[in-house]
């Protein structure tokens, strides 16, 4: 009976994840989970008037808003990751105008963090006419991946905790 209700469980969490990832807001709602542990119980796998299942039902509502708060924190650190990613390589690309001192530690630091970025992409595309691109197309990247990565897991960690 238990490992019943915990099949259970775990696929509803599985369908309200599913749902809420590609918007389908009729099946995130608990009344869907409902109509799916209703659907178990005429095949008498399990009792809906047991305390058991009132307090898994429960429990798959808190483990949605607990994702979604962990979803939310992830989308926050990855934004920060990439603002730091986008002021080193822009630090990067402002020191290659100049010449400053190699041996200072600041610029050793914005070397250190911003050629393992760099070199990948300077590897692939060539110098045009003496001007080094790979940090324009770093940054790029960056404000793309920070334009939509971060919003989508925002939207996804809003729905998860308001329920669709």
């Amino acid at each position: 009976m238990r490992r019943i209700l915990y099949l259970a469980w775990a696929i509803s969490i599985v369908f309200y994840v599913i749902a809420v990832a590609y918007g389908d807001h009729w099946f995130a709602r608990s009344d869907s989970l409902m109509v799916l542990l209703g659907a178990i119980s005429e095949f008498k796998l399990i009792d809906l008037q047991s305390n058991r299942l009132a307090s898994a039902l429960h429990g798959v509502g808190r483990l949605m808003y607990i994702l979604g708060y962990f979803l939310q924190a992830i989308a926050g650190v990855i934004h920060v990751v990439l603002m730091t990613v986008m002021i080193v390589v822009i630090a990067r690309a402002v020191l290659s105008w100049v010449s400053p001192d190699p041996h200072n530690p600041i610029v050793r630091l914005i070397n250190q963090f911003s050629e393992p970025l760099l070199f990948p992409v300077r590897k692939r595309v060539p110098y045009i006419g003496g001007i080094d691109l790979s940090p324009l197309i770093v940054l790029l990247a960056v404000m793309f991946l920070d334009n939509f990565l971060v919003p989508t897991l925002q939207r996804m960690a809003f729905q998860m905790t308001q329920g669709g």
